[in-house]
């Protein structure tokens, strides 16, 4: 995780061990698949049924976990299953996929071009989650774990409390590090983090390594995020650094 030449807060470079199988979501949650938890909800972009959900604080984002594991995961192949957001150590594994560059994509902003939408080519705003380069339909934005949209086109919450210095705090080797606080009143100060960037953001904001916090309530307007599935509850034990 981290990043050799990004600011403070991305530094040192250093090894997370992940112990248990998860899966991501393929995409960012639509705007579809959010209304049918909550109907009434409002994106930028609203009725683009297949770009991102907007405007999602933390709070709404758990919940959306919170009720995908008691009302959807049913019957016996999905009763052991918990949806939950990743953590950042999790989220990065799957950003990277593999690489150690800039994006997965490659180094530079030509090679973000063709894994996802940001300020220089999304038109100023989100785009349809999945899609294929346009100059080659052949030619997928997934990364070598088949995600789509890990980076730009809308920033996604991490389950982690938002701190600026834990990468230096953090044992170097540290198996499943999560910065956990409470699960917070709506109006708490503290701050979840943001991975992934958004279409308006310049590349250097949408890179595998960038992280950033803004408080768990705030409805940002690039807001959202995707789901995991892990097989079984989270481990007390690695509730730590």
């Amino acid at each position: 995780m981290g990043s050799r030449d990004g600011p403070a807060e991305e530094q040192p470079v250093h090894r997370v061990i992940i112990t248990s199988s998860f899966w991501l979501g393929t995409t960012p949650v639509t705007q579809r698949q959010f209304a049918c938890f909550e109907s009434g909800h409002k994106s930028c972009f609203h009725g683009k049924n297949h770009r991102p959900a907007q405007r999602v604080n933390w709070h709404q984002a758990k919940r959306f976990c919170q009720w995908l594991t008691e009302k959807r995961l049913t019957g016996s192949d999905w009763q052991r299953w918990q949806a939950d957001l990743p953590t950042e150590g999790e989220w990065e594994y799957a950003c990277r996929a593999g690489t150690d560059s800039s994006y997965c994509s490659g180094d530079g902003e030509q090679s973000l071009a063709h894994a996802g939408w940001f300020r220089a080519n999304s038109d100023d705003s989100t785009e349809k989650v999945g899609q294929s380069r346009p100059t080659d339909a052949r030619r997928k934005r997934s990364n070598a774990f088949g995600l789509y949209d890990m980076h730009g086109n809308v920033c996604e919450w991490c389950l982690d409390e938002w701190r600026k210095d834990v990468y230096r705090l953090r044992a170097d080797g540290a198996s499943d590090p999560i910065a956990l606080g409470p699960e917070e009143p709506l109006k708490s100060p503290v701050s979840r983090t943001i991975r992934g960037g958004a279409h308006n953001l310049p590349s250097f904001f949408c890179r595998s390594a960038y992280r950033i916090g803004n408080g768990a309530a705030d409805l940002g307007r690039f807001q959202g995020f995707r789901v995991a599935l892990l097989p079984g509850p989270r481990c007390e034990a690695t509730k730590a650094l």
